[in-house]
């Protein structure tokens, strides 16, 4: 459900933007049809509904007319049918209210750079918490500090490296992935207006009375399935399209600078190493005596991942 995968990548991601741009890329709409913004996201999160919590009689219409929330000791509450976990929703509200009151907004100098993707080898998410510089297993407790996981992350870099050949190869299969997709798109419109004009054929039949309509839904019912089941594809298909032209906007630095990531990694910003990080980490597990850093490569999407695995197990001893 597409509540329940907001807050999944508002926790992993901690951006409103970067959520409401891939639920929009993954064709996902509002109620109302319409793409999904920043605020929308914002205002969804914090909706209480999700845990199984319906408010009532929370705004009013205020001096200008316009509708302001009542305080909140006038609110009513009653259960609803929950669409996800309490502990999830309150995870999601707990980093929105860490923002909140630091008057700051996610993406900022103060995002660890390895949110949402570090964990412990228990399966626990680790997080740094503010009275601590070190990155903390949420299950376990076991703990990293913050510039060492940034230190091994950044002697990975050093086996990340393109070719001019290696660059070539992948533009060259971006494009073919984009046509093969773009072809595949025409291929099924095509199919929509074959199936139409059949469908409307035996509409004339039906009305000249060469078809009886005790057998009429025998002859529609077969190509009228087939014809909603390719229109139902159209939007994952332009969806795909627009995922592929938008990894390759998002590869750019890195195909450019993979060579020099390493030697350049100290001057970047705050914001231009997570999106490296972004770019091309799958995650990255810390054990007892080793952490494996698991990166992509640069690949176009497939139609089961979006990338292919470069380093299966970059592992390094701490």
């Amino acid at each position: 459900m597409v509540r329940k995968k907001m807050y999944e990548l508002y926790v992993q991601h901690q951006r409103y933007g970067t959520v409401a741009r891939i639920l929009n890329e993954e064709g996902y709409r509002t109620k109302r049809g319409k793409k999904f913004s920043d605020v929308a996201i914002k205002r969804l999160l914090k909706d209480p509904i999700t845990k199984g919590v319906r408010r009532t009689r929370f705004t009013k219409v205020g001096k200008n007319g316009q509708p302001e929330l009542r305080d909140s000791s006038e609110w009513f509450f009653h259960k609803a049918p929950a669409i996800v976990s309490e502990e999830l929703w309150q995870e999601a509200n707990d980093i929105i209210n860490k923002y909140e009151s630091t008057k700051t907004q996610p993406m900022n100098k103060k995002l660890k750079l390895f949110t949402g993707f570090l964990y412990c080898k228990c399966g626990g998410k680790m997080y740094v918490p503010s009275s601590n510089p070190k990155y903390t297993c949420k299950k376990c407790k076991r703990k990293i500090p913050m510039d060492d996981i940034e230190d091994i992350f950044k002697s990975q870099l050093k086996q990340f490296l393109l070719s001019k050949e290696d660059v070539e190869a992948y533009y060259q299969s971006s494009q073919r992935g984009i046509q093969d997709k773009e072809r595949e798109l025409e291929i099924v419109v095509e199919k929509i207006d074959k199936l139409k004009t059949k469908i409307s054929k035996l509409f004339e039949l039906h009305e000249q009375g060469q078809i009886e309509t005790d057998r009429f839904n025998e002859f529609y019912n077969e190509p009228n399935e087939q014809l909603r089941q390719f229109e139902r594809t159209i939007p994952a298909l332009e969806s795909e399209i627009k995922i592929f032209k938008e990894h390759a906007k998002s590869s750019d630095f890195i195909l450019s600078e993979a060579k020099s990531l390493y030697d350049n990694w100290d001057n970047l910003s705050n914001e231009e190493k997570r999106n490296v990080v972004e770019t091309i980490t799958k995650d990255i597990i810390v054990g007892n005596q080793e952490i494996s850093i698991n990166l992509y490569s640069l690949s176009p999407p497939k139609k089961e991942a979006s990338f292919s695995k470069l380093i299966a197990n970059g592992q390094h001893g701490l």
